[in-house]
């Protein structure tokens, strides 16, 4: 059975940010080229982002910005949270690693062998 491996909240917000960042970019790339035609109406969805589409982009690229590195910075927390409560990499010598004995309960050297 494939082990499961530890969550990082981080990497959920990063999607649903991300998501929503391509969605405001696509549909400013589209106020913009409908903003070229003289007659169109500027109403609804393409009305707020003619208004407030450059703030809303800049806001949301700094949130993946900030949700980049806080996904990259707590990683390490997350998997040892996951390894000292049993969940995911059970059994598969997380911890021996680190106290020098691998799998099969015998030492071995943590630095490698060269």
């Amino acid at each position: 059975m494939p082990q499961s491996k530890p969550t990082n909240p981080f990497y959920a917000l990063l999607l649903v940010v991300g998501v929503v960042f391509a969605i405001t970019a696509c549909a400013y790339c589209v106020m913009t080229v409908r903003g070229l035609d003289p007659r169109a109406d500027e109403v609804g969805l393409m009305g707020v982002l003619s208004e407030h589409g450059l703030i809303m982009l800049v806001v949301e690229l700094v949130a993946l910005g900030i949700l980049t590195f806080a996904a990259i910075g707590t990683d390490d927390y997350w998997t040892r949270r996951a390894a000292e409560s049993g969940i995911g990499n059970q059994g598969s010598g997380v911890r021996g690693r680190e106290s020098g004995v691998g799998r099969s309960g015998q030492k071995s050297d943590v630095r490698g062998q060269e």
